[in-house]
This record gives C-alpha cells, sequence and structure tokens, in this order.
C-alpha cells in the first residue's frame, strides 16, 4: 500500500505597525475585549444562565476571558447556553484547564480572531492562563493574561498578591521586546500603591512585561470619586440565589491592563453597566442610565462581579494572493520560491510552514 505524504501548510501572515494616526490610513477594525468573574461557575450554575446571556448578548465581547470557572462541563454550558444562544456556533472555546482552586476559561469569536494556543503559569494558589490569538483584520499577535490574585485585605495577603504578580511580570519580562499582550481579571488589589499593582505597572531595569492602567486612578480605589470604576460588589445585600460578596458597588478588582505597544490602540475603556451612581449600592436599584434595566437586574443576578470592557482599534491589511506556487496547490518540490501579491499597510511578513492549518512553525520572519 503506498502511504500519503502529509499536507503541507504554508502561511503567510503581513505585518502591520501598532502606533498609527487617523490620517495615515483610511480603514480601521476594532476589537471588544472584556474580562468577567463569573463567581463559582460550573456546569450545575444553569440557574444563572438567563442572566448571563442578557449581559454577554449587551455588551458583545469579541475576546472573553472568565475568572472562577470550575470544570469542563462549566466551560462547555457557558458556550452552548450563554455565548452562542442568540447566534450558534458565533463563539469557540478551549479546552479546560484544571489547576488549584478556581480556574479560567477563554471564549472568541473565530471571524474576529484566530486562536493560536495557551498555557498555564502556576502560582502559589491559582494558575494565570496566557491565551495567544491573531486579530485576522490586521494580523497582530496578541497574548491576553486571565488571573485571579489572592483576595481580602492584610499585609499578608498582600505579600501573597505580590508574589503572584512577580511570577507574571518576570515571565512577561522574558517576552520578545515589543509582545502585544493584555493583562485582565480579578485583581483583588484595593490601592494604586499596593506592592502587586506597582509591580505589575512599575518601571524596572527590564520593562518588556511593563503593564500600562488605562485609568492610572491615584490613592485608595474604595471611595466615592471613583464610583464609576468600581466593579465588585454588584449586591448590597444577598441574593436569592448565588452566593457572592455583598455590601453594593465600592472596590475596582477587575481590570484590563495593556502592553505599551498596543496604548495607542486602546479607544475606549469601562465597567459595563457601571454609571457611577451605585457606590457602596445594588447595581440594579434604579435607575441605572449605563444599561438597560433588563440589564442592570441580569448583572445584580449574574455574578457579584461586572466586567470591564476596551476597545482597541487596528488597521485593517488589504488582502493578498499567493502568486507562486498557486494557493492550495500539490504537487510541489520541497524548495523552490514564495512570491505573493502586496498588501497595503503591511511593513513585513511572517512566513509559516506546517502540517497543520495554520501551521506553527515560523520559517522567515519580517519579509520585504
Amino acid at each position: 500500500m503506498r502511504r500519503l505524504p502529509s499536507v503541507i501548510v504554508i502561511y503567510i501572515i503581513a505585518l502591520s505597525c501598532c502606533i498609527f494616526t487617523s490620517a495615515s490610513f483610511g480603514q480601521f477594525d476594532t476589537l471588544t475585549i472584556a474580562t468577567y468573574n463569573i463567581l463559582d461557575y460550573s456546569g450545575n450554575s444553569s440557574d444563572r444562565n438567563p442572566f448571563f446571556r442578557r449581559v454577554v448578548h449587551a455588551m458583545k465581547p469579541d475576546v472573553l476571558i472568565v475568572q472562577e470557572m470550575n470544570d469542563q462541563a462549566g466551560v462547555t454550558s457557558f458556550l452552548n447556553n450563554v455565548m452562542n444562544v442568540f447566534q450558534p456556533h458565533l463563539y469557540f472555546t478551549v479546552p479546560f484547564n484544571d489547576g488549584p482552586d478556581t480556574d479560567n476559561s477563554f471564549y472568541y469569536r473565530s471571524d474576529k480572531v484566530t486562536y493560536i494556543g495557551a498555557q498555564y503559569i502556576s502560582t502559589a494558589l491559582r494558575r494565570i492562563a496566557e491565551y495567544t490569538f491573531r486579530h485576522n483584520n490586521s494580523s497582530e499577535v496578541i497574548k491576553i493574561y486571565s488571573l485571579h490574585l489572592k483576595a481580602s485585605t492584610g499585609t499578608d495577603n498582600e505579600t501573597k498578591r505580590l508574589n503572584e504578580a512577580t511570577i507574571l511580570r518576570n515571565h512577561m519580562n522574558a517576552l520578545p521586546a515589543n509582545t502585544n499582550f493584555i493583562v485582565g481579571g480579578d485583581f483583588n488589589i484595593y490601592r494604586s500603591t499596593e506592592p502587586a499593582y506597582i509591580k505589575l505597572t512599575g518601571s524596572e531595569a527590564d520593562n518588556d512585561g511593563r503593564c500600562f492602567d488605562p485609568l492610572n486612578l491615584t490613592g485608595t480605589w474604595n471611595q466615592p470619586d471613583y464610583a464609576i470604576h468600581h466593579t465588585q460588589s454588584t449586591r448590597k445585600s444577598v441574593p436569592s440565589f448565588g452566593g457572592g460578596a455583598t455590601g453594593g458597588l465600592d472596590d475596582r478588582f477587575d481590570m484590563l491592563l495593556n502592553s505599551l505597544s498596543l496604548t495607542d490602540n486602546l479607544i475606549s475603556y469601562k465597567a459595563f453597566g457601571n454609571d457611577g451612581n451605585h457606590y457602596n449600592d445594588s447595581i440594579n436599584r434604579l435607575p441605572n442610565t449605563a444599561v438597560p434595566d433588563s440589564v442592570a437586574h441580569a448583572l445584580y443576578y449574574a455574578s457579584d462581579h461586572i466586567p470591564v470592557v476596551a476597545k482597541y482599534v487596528f488597521q485593517s491589511l488589504s488582502a493578498f494572493n499567493l502568486l507562486t506556487p498557486p494557493n492550495n496547490s500539490i504537487d510541489q518540490s520541497m524548495s523552490g520560491l514564495l512570491t505573493w501579491q502586496a498588501s497595503t499597510g503591511a511593513t513585513g511578513y511572517d512566513v509559516y510552514f506546517g502540517t497543520t492549518n495554520p501551521p506553527t512553525t515560523i520559517v522567515s520572519t519580517n519579509q520585504t
């Protein structure tokens, strides 16, 4: 029996520059990224799915990271019964990674981004997830980290958060210079002077992994002046089901920080559903001027946290075609010349080679 050869896939990615002005290019694509602590969610959390559906449908993320996921059944349930209810097969996810305590999960629209892979960083309490994806219209590769740092006040807990943040900062400092990354999740940080926050955002000898906070709020965040940025808790008192923290909105625990390379791409950032008028109060005390009443009620019942949503804009690259050999060619020599039509706005091209689609082995970088 003659053995059939493996299919060889060649993939060419146009590279663009992250820094741009509106006068330079005419076509952009917006990527909506959100983080959401979904409160001890599992395959048995179906009673909260109608509320999560309303929240997710209202914020319409292209990429969503979540914290406090408990099992593979929960990952699948959230995909099927929350993300894809209004439009089947719109979102995809990745296999559950079971670490100590609760875990992370990642949901994405494949028409907007291409998932590349994941790895998981161990800390003393919970794993930090690193999800890598490519924005389809610009070919920018982005890493997004989903974390849930140690909770509660006190010097001991602050030290534990600092240890977790140090592990992440060291990991990101080892990334290549100008790597695009976003760090999101439940930081459980109370003020700008907390050591964990300084570790992540401060300038060091190696700043490849330095995070930038879109808000740059100084001092203690639990105060009325910062009310519009608070993300926890949605409830003033215990709801009829779901559990979670109470006391009303008064803490800025949930954040999205980004690399310097993405700072100029950020166009909006908000605590979803927070109108700034619910300090130490339930988010569904009407009126809520940020979202419809039904969404405010959904935020109250779904979780004790509200999502944080950020929008990033990227230059869209024009499509280009492989010229030689023609696309989808078979029986080609293993050596030869690759040529392709230029893409408007590209600063270079990366060439990938392999037997999967898309391939993962890069064989040439920054081709002209």
